[in-house]
């Protein structure tokens, strides 16, 4: 039996543990520190605050200990906000037994003042550790409805041991062996470019690709940059997950693009939003790494100013057929 240990029960970890429960050789438990929603899972086989009336598996149970679920994990996932993971980090490295492996899922910077992937924050606190990401075009209400989705599972330890525990019906796994850094940034710039995309929602068609389509270039040349491939954004956690956040009314980030646009107030969108809107640190960071690294990238620009220097929503088109580049 794979003991499988889930960190967060919020919508993604849940809607991860219902997809793995269907392989019949794990053994799922679910770490959150809400104890009616630990109590709901764990007496009606439900996680009703969440997704009210979807029966859960009995192979997945709920705990409040996590400390005592790590230290008995084989393989240990955390789903938690990406501002949760020094955290996280930090109970996985005291806890997790010797030959334990870690997958992350989190999309979007570790720290708030600076872009950091979750990587960086994962193996710097654990030594010796089987790391992976697994990420792709999959929204959670969708994979608890047993829509068959597609995620890429990037790192460079013995994926195919890896593969036959997360084997299920639902969610399709690709491999690829690249650093899963290059991956990870995937998943935290594409929050920003959705932000972007949803502000562009009343646009013609013709904009709105246009718009995708450079935030993508820019995307691009981030990745070339830090030394990662083509084959990076080609991974359904690449360019995948870059369509479905970017032109989803689904995705949170996309939404407070298009909220934003009507009331130009940070917290009074949030509020309406309700969630967490990874996208709003990343287009912080990226404004510093972007000075850090002295390079220019017209369309983040345009949607920092707009978010945070009162510019005009047209400057967004501006940003369209502009090469980003080193200064």
């Amino acid at each position: 039996m794979n003991k499988i240990v889930i960190i967060g029960a919020g919508k993604f970890g849940t809607s991860i543990a219902y997809a793995l429960s269907k392989n019949t050789d794990n053994s799922i438990t679910l770490c959150d520190t809400d104890k009616v929603r630990i109590e709901d899972i764990n007496k009606n086989n439900c996680n009703s605050t969440i997704f009210p009336n979807k029966k859960l598996n009995k192979n997945i149970q709920a705990t409040t200990e996590t400390e005592e679920a790590v230290q008995k994990a084989d393989v240990i996932i955390s789903a938690v906000p990406a501002i949760a993971i020094q955290k996280v980090s930090e109970i996985i490295e005291k806890n997790r037994q010797a030959g334990s492996i870690l997958i992350n899922t989190s999309k979007g910077s570790a720290t708030k003042d600076k872009l950091t992937t979750p990587s960086e924050i994962f193996t710097k606190s654990a030594n010796e550790l089987e790391y992976y990401t697994l990420s792709g075009p999959n929204f959670a209400d969708d994979i608890i409805k047993d829509a068959i989705s597609i995620s890429t599972l990037s790192g460079k330890g013995n994926s195919d041991k890896i593969l036959e525990i997360l084997e299920n019906p639902i969610i399709k796994i690709e491999k690829n062996k690249e650093n899963a850094m290059g991956v990870e940034l995937c998943g935290i710039l594409k929050n920003a470019l959705a932000i972007g995309s949803g502000m562009s929602d009343e646009f013609e068609a013709n904009t709105k690709i246009a718009i995708l389509a450079q935030g993508i270039k820019e995307i691009q040349f981030i990745l070339t940059g830090e030394s990662f491939t083509e084959k990076t954004i080609l991974t359904s956690a690449g360019i995948g997950d870059i369509i479905l956040t970017a032109q989803s009314e689904q995705s949170r980030n996309y939404r407070f693009g298009k909220v934003f646009n009507k009331n130009k107030d940070v917290n009074k969108t949030l509020k309406i939003i309700d969630s967490t809107v990874e996208g709003l640190n990343t287009i912080e960071t990226l404004q510093l790494f972007t000075q850090e690294k002295k390079i220019e990238l017209p369309l983040f620009e345009a949607i920092y100013n707009i978010i945070y220097n009162e510019a005009d929503q047209s400057c967004i088109k501006k940003a369209i057929g502009q090469n980003p580049k080193t200064n």
